[in-house]
């Protein structure tokens, strides 16, 4: 169910968003409406474009990973399915009456909220915030997961996963979307596990020329086995 939301006057001059196009500014808006009252929806492209772009031929999935890499949606995973979570929803969000959560409450918000409560559930001063170190750090891997899935898309790769387990490998062990977008370019086939075949035989010969002896070369080449075989 749709829910009437307010917008702040500096939305239109926050940094992270005039990065964004305006299309995505605009789907940003649109998940609020469509969010439960956590600040929480399905990570489904098609029905976030089925509700606020309707009748627009508009594709959000690129949309919605310029959020990501902007820090604006955050990503996460409840017993295999993928939602959304609006960073700062409660905070711009004034709700007097919260309805009862339609997808599993964001444990980063949780934390939040935990951290600002006393012993009767209400906020007391002095109380020390919650360490968001981990927070900040998934934030920070979302983003490299989503300018990588951009760019593969730009360099013709449809068929990418951003929950790929070689791919999430691969973003971990450091390779950067300008990696993945020369791999992806210099391929004649366009297809998301011959990139990450592509990108993992590339680490795998930079390996060779960085590690000696044999012994810490077979070490090291463990991680790009465990690559290649997933993405068969």
């Amino acid at each position: 169910m749709a829910r009437i939301r307010t917008i702040k006057p500096d939305f239109w001059t926050d940094e992270k968003l005039t990065d964004c196009s305006l299309s995505a500014r605009l789907l940003f808006i649109g998940t609020w409406n469509f969010a439960d009252d956590s600040g929480n929806l399905d990570r489904s492209h098609k029905q976030i474009k089925a509700r606020v772009f309707p009748l627009d031929n508009i594709e959000c999935e690129p949309l919605i990973l310029e959020l990501i890499a902007q820090g604006l949606l955050i990503e996460y995973s409840v017993e295999g399915k993928l939602y959304l979570h609006i960073k700062g929803f409660e905070k711009h969000q004034l709700i007097n009456r919260p309805s009862k959560p339609t997808c599993p409450v964001y444990e980063g918000s949780l934390s939040a909220h935990a951290g600002r409560k006393g012993k009767e559930g209400k906020g007391e001063e002095g109380d020390v915030p919650p360490d968001s170190s981990n927070e900040e750090k998934n934030i920070e891997r979302q983003k490299r997961i989503a300018d990588s899935c951009l760019a593969l898309r730009n360099a013709g790769i449809l068929d990418f996963s951003s929950i790929n387990p070689s791919f999430i490998k691969l973003i971990d062990l450091g390779v950067t979307a300008d990696e993945f977008a020369d791999c992806a370019k210099s391929s004649s086939i366009k297809k998301f596990n011959y990139v990450i075949k592509a990108v993992s035989g590339r680490r795998e010969d930079a390996e060779k020329i960085k590690l000696s002896p044999k012994s810490e070369k077979s070490s090291k080449r463990d991680w790009l086995k465990d690559i290649e075989y997933e993405a068969k």
